[in-house]
Formats: structure tokens, sequence, C-alpha cells
């Protein structure tokens, strides 16, 4: 199944950089295929879908290995296989080394966060650049972690053009991520993509 899946998505990868097709039939290419994952997308045609993590749709594969999982699973043995393996799948799909990194699994984006922020070690005058995009699953635990230890929290803003602003409060702030990065920064938290409009 993997190598299928794997086949699939390079055959895919070969149609979208066929140099015939002009950047909106690839753009449309690459949502139709997208949208063939989840089936809310084959029942709802023309239907745009912009809801955050907490209500989105759920791809077929999920669901299909929920299902499967809660159809035969034997917790102590098939569970901690399926843990190895979607691991080992997260681990390739970014690129990374198993052996310098490891893939926490956790029940969602909030729990996940404050379980990283608790395990940071920081120290006082340590510096923590939280995107003002983030979530709040992605804010609220930094800041926490700043306060009971006295860290400084400074904002990266791509929304504004100013390469400095401050507000009246104390609060470091720039457009320019390099800026806000010191000698002292320790954490750098920023989401890949922003459910804020």
């Amino acid at each position: 199944e993997k190598k299928a899946l794997r086949q699939d998505a390079q055959r895919y990868a070969a149609t979208v950089a066929e140099p015939t097709l002009s950047r909106e039939q690839k753009l449309d290419s690459l949502a139709l295929k997208a949208q063939s994952f989840f089936p809310f997308f084959q029942k709802n045609k023309g239907v745009v879908f912009l809801e955050s993590a907490g209500g989105s749709q759920v791809p077929k594969q999920v669901i299909d290995r929920v299902t499967m999982s809660l159809e035969h699973r034997h917790r102590s043995v098939v569970g901690l296989e399926s843990k190895r393996l979607a691991k080992e799948a997260l681990l390739e799909l970014t690129g990374a080394s198993p052996s310098l990194f490891d893939v926490v699994l956790g029940s969602n984006a909030s729990c996940l966060f404050s379980l990283l922020a608790q395990n940071v070690r920081i120290a006082p005058g340590d510096e923590i650049i939280l995107s003002v995009e983030n979530h709040l699953a992605n804010v609220n635990p930094w800041i926490d972690l700043a306060e009971r230890v006295g860290a400084t929290i400074k904002w990266w803003d791509n929304t504004t053009t100013s390469s400095s602003v401050s507000s009246g409060n104390d609060v470091n702030c720039s457009s320019n991520l390099v800026d806000l990065v010191t000698p002292q920064t320790r954490v750098v938290a920023i989401s890949h993509a922003s459910n804020v409009l």
C-alpha cells in the first residue's frame, strides 16, 4: 500500500511538472488531487471549506486506518506497531533523520504545544519569538513559560511592512524575523499556515 501511494504521488508530481500546462491548470490539478483524498468533497462539489484544525475534513486514508484500528487492534501489539509506522512516515515526510529527531504523537496541537513548552529548558533573559498569526495553541504555552521563568517574548508580524514596531507596552515586534533573532533566542514558534484571516 505504501509503495502504491508513493507511485501515485510520483505520477502526480510528473503531471504537475508538465511544461505544457499553465500555472492555473497546475493549480487546478493540485486542488482536484487534494480534494480527491476527502470524502466530504466528493459529496459537496464546488464547496470551499475554510475551517481550521478543530473542524477540518478527514482524508479517506485516515478514516480507513482509524476504522481498521478500531475493528482489529490489540492495543499493546498492533497499537505500538501503528505508532512506530506513523512516526517513521512523519520522519520520512519531513526528511528528518531518526538518529537526530523524534516524533511525539498526541491528541491535538494544544496538548502537544503545551507539552513541548513544559519540557523546553528556558532561563531568565532567554527569548521566545512568536508570530502574530499563530493559533492560540502555539501562543499561550510559550507566554505561560516566559512568565514562569522570566523570559522575553518577541513578536514577528509579517502582516506589516514596517521593519521595527514597538507598542506602548514594551512588546518587541518586527516584520523582519531575522532582526528578532539574537544569541538569547531559544524558541521560534511560527506556523506554516495561519487560520487568521
